[in-house]
């Protein structure tokens, strides 16, 4: 039971068969236990786990862009190096929160790539609004690392920013997340990708960044063999497989060690 505790707000009301947990931390994993408030103090279920992976962050507004106030993103362009993001007319996302990530471009490193946002979509009336980009370029499940927000300064739609987006070398290669965030121009709402905005809507996409550094992790193939890796003359110590413990077979030469002993 060591590592347990109750957690805020983690009553259910009577009868009630779910909960979520609002408190969830990208790359973690959770275990779980439950117990019914009117049965035995000592007596609780077996224990869940639950392994989180990416989990960004569901900002809120105080109205969005579909309970009134029409505060949106209405066209998102991106070039790409090779294809472009095009999504005209998007309209307003149900709750505010448009889930566009099936969507995907190709950023390079060293590259300008042109970005165009606009507040609508032809002709009409539209609300002006600022807007500001953010990619998790560390592909870590935020983006509040450096130079995740795009823009240095937010732009405003009247009813279209242009704008660019430059690809830092220290970003990581391969698809992540984009998050484009429209809010209204009379409430601020700051650079943080998930603060609550009084109006507004916010649209994701994928971009797949290129030219940056690679998400592998090395690994040196010696922090594997310390023990039975002799350093002094670079062959494999004999004492693991006196020992029993390692196979008597190949492919010890195979792969190009050689062993001491035979």
């Amino acid at each position: 039971t060591s590592g347990f505790h109750a957690l805020p707000f983690g009553a259910t009301g009577t009868n009630a068969t779910s909960w979520a947990d609002q408190q969830l931390e990208a790359n973690t994993t959770y275990w779980y236990r439950i117990k019914a408030s009117n049965g035995d103090c000592g007596t609780y279920s077996s224990v869940a786990t639950v392994n989180v992976g990416l989990a960004y962050c569901m900002p809120t507004f105080v109205e969005n862009c579909s309970e009134g106030t029409q505060v949106i993103v209405d066209r998102f362009v991106l070039t790409g190096t090779a294809s472009s993001i095009n999504n005209d007319d998007s309209n307003c996302s149900p709750d505010g929160y448009g889930n566009f990530t099936a969507l995907s471009c190709t950023l390079t490193v060293g590259t300008a790539h042109a970005v165009s946002i606009s507040a609508l979509s032809g002709a009409g009336q539209y609300f002006p609004a600022r807007v500001q980009v953010w990619i998790d370029l560390d592909r870590n499940g935020d983006f509040s690392g450096p130079q995740e927000r795009m823009f240095t300064t937010f732009g405003t739609m009247q009813p279209t920013y242009n704008g660019t987006i430059n690809i830092p070398a220290t970003a990581l290669n391969g698809p992540t997340r984009l998050r484009v965030r429209a809010w209204d121009t009379a409430n601020p709402c700051g650079d943080d990708a998930c603060a609550t905005c009084v109006y507004g809507e916010i649209e994701e996409y994928t971009v797949v960044i290129a030219g940056g550094q690679s998400a592998d992790v090395p690994v040196p193939v010696t922090v594997f063999l310390q023990g039975p890796f002799d350093a002094a003359n670079g062959n494999m110590r004999d004492d693991l497989r006196m020992a029993g413990l390692v196979p008597l077979q190949e492919p010890f030469t195979a792969l190009g060690f050689t062993t001491v002993g035979g």
